[in-house]
């Protein structure tokens, strides 16, 4: 069973399980935010070398919006390298909420390179964004302790 979920046009890492208790344990470790999410993204423009976004995000129909109400999103984020009026930027995601990424950068004025819906531009991409990185975390009761500590990680299949 897939215990996590990637927005449409996201490419990268997803979490699944073989068998029901392995499908609570992991859950469990998701919803007490133990397990570290990292997304790859190419933005346009020259974002701060590092940063930490955090708001409010709410759905208006398809697209979500930053605002006063909603739920409370946040990530950090570094600066990889910069090229050609894009950043390269690696992304911790503390929440996951829908479309979080793609709507707190264009908040601040750096959407997603090929991301149309949320102001980017570009047709070399429909939207740079990929799950590049999970590193797993048990308790130790948890009959998945063997695996506490595990780092999975691959590349995003964008060149940059």
């Amino acid at each position: 069973a897939l215990c996590n979920r990637l927005d449409r046009n996201t490419s990268g890492l997803v979490i699944a399980t073989k068998n029901a208790v392995s499908l609570r344990e992991v859950n469990k470790s998701i919803k007490n935010r133990q397990i570290r999410k990292f997304y790859t993204a190419v933005v346009e423009g020259a974002p701060p070398d590092s940063g930490h976004i955090e708001g409010n995000l709410s759905r208006d129909g398809y697209v979500t919006k930053t605002a006063d109400e909603g739920k409370n999103a946040s990530l950090d984020y570094k600066v990889i390298s910069r090229k050609d009026g894009c950043s390269l930027v690696e992304i911790e995601l503390h929440t996951g909420r829908t479309h979080q990424i793609r709507a707190q950068f264009s908040g601040i004025g750096y959407p997603l390179l090929g991301d149309t819906k949320y102001g980017g531009h570009g047709e070399k991409f429909r939207q740079a964004l990929c799950s590049t990185r999970v590193i797993l975390h048990f308790d130790r009761e948890s009959e998945l302790f063997y695996l506490d500590g595990k780092e999975i990680e691959i590349l995003p299949p964008f060149g940059f």
